[in-house]
């Protein structure tokens, strides 16, 4: 794993402003948008050497990532590191 120092109240902190604006994690804002890339990179550096898995029928509704990956154990998004999936519109996963 990366020698990378995480200060988890700076994390903490993006967490919180991300939430306070659910849904528009993709917002044009450039404030939620460097909160949303530094996310993604630490989520890189944090899932560094874990195998993810797929679930083709979802796609991650925070990052926009329609990579299908997904952590193997919470199925968070392998991108961003959170659970909002949103159905595929051709997904055959019933009601």
């Amino acid at each position: 794993m990366s020698q990378i120092k995480i200060d988890m109240t700076v994390y903490d902190s993006i967490e919180t402003k991300l939430m306070a604006v659910h849904p528009a994690y993709r917002s044009k804002d450039p404030e939620i948008k460097r909160l949303l890339k530094f996310r993604k990179k630490l989520t890189k550096v944090l899932f560094e050497g874990i195998e993810p898995s797929t679930d083709p029928n979802y796609f991650c509704e925070t990052c926009g990532s329609h990579s299908h990956l997904e952590h193997p154990v919470t199925a968070f998004c392998f991108v961003c590191n959170t659970d909002n999936w949103k159905r595929e519109e051709y997904a055959d996963v019933g009601q």
